[in-house]
């Protein structure tokens, strides 16, 4: 039953979040969509912050699976890096919350952002570092810095 209303809270909060912003959804609004005790959110979150945290990091684990499961099924090297960019824009463009932490400015309000943001550029170079350094391996890049060419790789 916990994890039932946790999720009921989050998935109400992600859409809320999304539609209205950080600033002007309020968690009042969230329980009641939620249909929670304002109480419940609170203990199960202790603030707005929290909420919006992991919200933000769910979203993260969510386009990374849909991601690593894309490029996983493919072989060639070229389809590994072309599974990688459409699964990218495919499942970032469910990730809203993601996407608008640029536009609403608010690593300024909640730092830890930029630290769940930063995560989502490491964990995306991770998946797409095994593309290049495979193909050096095998002899088809000639890459003297497999992790920087990962890196401009997934920099936007």
């Amino acid at each position: 039953m916990k994890q039932k209303k946790i999720e009921s809270i989050l998935n109400t909060a992600k859409k809320m979040f999304a539609r209205y912003g950080f600033q002007k959804t309020t968690l009042d609004e969230v329980a009641r969509m939620a249909r929670v005790a304002r109480a419940t959110l609170y203990n199960y979150f202790g603030n707005k912050d929290q909420v919006y945290l992991e919200v933000l990091c769910r979203e993260i684990d969510d386009v990374i699976k849909q991601v690593s499961l894309s490029v996983e099924q493919e072989v060639s090297l070229v389809d590994k890096l072309r599974a990688f960019v459409q699964a990218k824009f495919r499942y970032m463009k469910d990730a809203i919350n993601i996407l608008n932490l640029d536009r609403e400015g608010i690593d300024k309000l909640l730092p830890k952002t930029a630290e769940i943001h930063d995560s989502l550029f490491k964990r995306e170079v991770e998946i797409i570092r095994c593309i290049p350094d495979r193909g050096v391996n095998e002899g088809v890049f000639r890459i003297k810095d497999v992790f920087l060419t990962a890196q401009l790789l997934v920099t936007p």
